[in-house]
């Protein structure tokens, strides 16, 4: 450990080697895979056991994390089968354009988890340019409101209004097999939405977004707490 100042508290302490992946990932999809994960840059794409980590949050932000990322983990596909697709079978849906829509309380999955979790990887992403391989960094995602992300991600603040959390279950083999830190997705429609999959689980963060988007999709706002 070392001192510094916390990114997520922004208290002076010593600070953990903290991971921008949750390292029970690696662990898992070195499993499934028999080898080691494939990572691409803007420069290579490569099969090694290196991690994305350095010194970011202290012990006690650090578990604010770990907590979420203990109940996202199990559900991610892995050797054994895909949980969180499992929770859906024999359970109602509507068809909501060319997804079905679930209610996550009814297929028995705390939603708030899974934003926390969404959040709080698109707000690392964000706060710190972390290296990676090849004396690479992340180029960081600009990402607006901050200080209420971090807040919420603090547990100062619930999910603010203006952030929709949108979360959908792949089906196809391909998705489940595969893990992608969050990253901005394209086009002016767009602005300020960030993607990312875990293994199966596709995870979308809009930030700045209008209430009636937030009252369709957002897994915290809605009503049914939707998942698709």
């Amino acid at each position: 450990m070392l001192m510094g100042t916390c990114k997520l508290c922004l208290q002076t302490k010593e600070l953990c080697d903290s991971h921008f992946l949750p390292k029970g990932i690696y662990r898992r999809f070195r499993k499934q895979q028999s080898g080691d994960p494939i990572v691409m840059t803007p420069k290579l794409i490569v099969s090694t056991s290196k991690q994305v980590h350095d010194y970011v949050l202290c012990a006690e932000c650090e578990e604010r994390f770990s907590a979420r990322e203990r109940y996202i983990l199990p559900l991610m596909s892995g050797d054994s089968g895909f949980p969180m697709i499992e929770k859906l079978r024999n359970k109602p849906s509507v068809p909501a354009g060319r997804y079905l829509r679930f209610s996550g309380p009814v297929i028995g999955i705390d939603t708030e988890k899974l934003a926390y979790f969404a959040v709080s990887m698109v707000w690392r992403g964000a706060v710190h340019a972390w290296a990676t391989i090849d004396r690479q960094r992340t180029g960081g995602l600009i990402v607006p409101n901050m200080e209420a992300l971090r807040r919420y991600l603090f547990d100062e603040a619930v999910l603010p209004d203006d952030t929709c959390v949108f979360v959908l279950i792949c089906a196809d083999r391909l998705s489940q097999s595969l893990v992608q830190g969050p990253f901005l997705v394209g086009g002016p429609e767009n602005d300020n939405r960030f993607e990312m999959l875990m293994g199966g689980i596709l995870l979308q963060v809009g930030v700045g977004r209008s209430p009636a988007e937030r009252d369709l999709v957002c897994t915290v706002h809605t009503k049914d707490r939707a998942v698709f």
